[in-house]
């Protein structure tokens, strides 16, 4: 059997890059290879899991692998890691008074504790001069003593 490999994007620049469902759409069904094609030196060819249609074509003929999406999510003092959570137009949250997270909940785990900011990611989007960046502007303090980190995180997949 054909190993699972993610899903491919194409000119992905829109919140609708969530939204699996869609044909034509940014986002593949889930895409499967041989296992000798993953660690060949030679191209690789994929094969998508059912028909589907892309809803625009990338000017630069690029393509790009993607995984299950990723969150991180400042709630009051601590910094979370959210997985596992699916595609989706939704981002769904934990009911931050439960004591117990409940099954549809995704997976969180805690990064950091004592971290404050006003607007702690930000994004600057693409200009002719530059690819679009991520800001990141957190303070983390204990017992009196902290830390402001701040750090732009260039993204280079852009289509």
């Amino acid at each position: 059997r054909a190993p699972t490999i993610g899903r491919v994007a194409v000119y992905p620049l829109a919140t609708t890059l969530y939204d699996i469902s869609a044909n034509p759409g940014v986002v593949s069904p889930l895409v499967t290879s041989t296992a000798a094609s993953l660690v060949s030196t030679a191209a690789v060819s994929v094969q998508l899991a059912s028909a589907h249609r892309f809803a625009a074509t990338s000017p630069t003929r690029r393509w790009f692998m993607v995984a299950e999406p990723v969150s991180f999510c400042l709630e009051g003092e601590r910094l979370f890691r959210y997985q596992d959570y699916g595609f989706s137009t939704l981002q769904r949250y934990p009911d931050p008074v439960a004591t117990a997270l409940p099954a549809t909940t995704p997976q969180r785990r805690l990064l950091a504790q004592g971290v404050s900011a006003v607007n702690p990611f930000v994004l600057l989007p693409a200009t002719l001069q530059r690819n679009a960046i991520v800001e990141l502007s957190l303070r983390f303090s204990q017992q009196g003593e902290g830390v402001d980190i701040h750090h732009e995180v260039q993204l280079r997949n852009v289509p």
